[in-house]
């Protein structure tokens, strides 16, 4: 890959995090809580079973097929965002819908404050460590050039 097509890559998926960190708040800011998949642990990695379906019609308040859904504490099903085609891929076996960053990469991971501390722990040079924010998106590349988040 190209140096500039790296850059423009990581742009997008940034991005793309930051537009998922703001729904998330939006949510939070509604209904006084962070949806239901965030409140137990604080973290979610979206690879992993139906979590990406799951983040999909909590933020939109959709399902699969655009009908409005309460899911996830989004008791009104509102719409906090719009995924993009080029969001996400469709497994054509199940169905479901798995988020992907701009490289193609679906293991995305996003951590809360569901503690109210005002810090989540993430990789910050390798090492796990605390970081001042309410919401923290990174994905967990192949390739350690394709690494990007929404924190310092």
């Amino acid at each position: 890959m190209g140096i500039s097509r790296g850059v423009s890559l990581r742009g997008k998926t940034h991005a793309q995090f930051n537009g998922y960190a703001i729904a998330i708040n939006q949510f939070k800011n509604t209904y006084g809580y962070y949806p239901k998949f965030l409140q137990k642990s604080g973290r979610i990695d979206l690879a992993s079973g139906d979590n990406s379906e799951l983040f999909m019609q909590t933020l939109s308040g959709r399902d699969a097929e655009n009908n409005p859904k309460p899911i996830q504490g989004n008791i009104r099903a509102m719409r906090f965002y719009s995924f993009a085609e080029s969001e996400y891929v469709t497994d054509e076996k199940t169905g479901l819908r798995q988020i992907v960053d701009a490289f193609g990469n679906p293991h995305i991971v996003i951590v809360a404050d569901h503690d109210g501390d005002g810090f989540v722990e993430v990789p910050v040079n390798g090492k796990m460590q605390q970081v001042e924010t309410g919401i923290a998106i990174y994905n967990l590349p192949l390739n350690p050039d394709e690494f990007v988040s929404t924190y310092p």
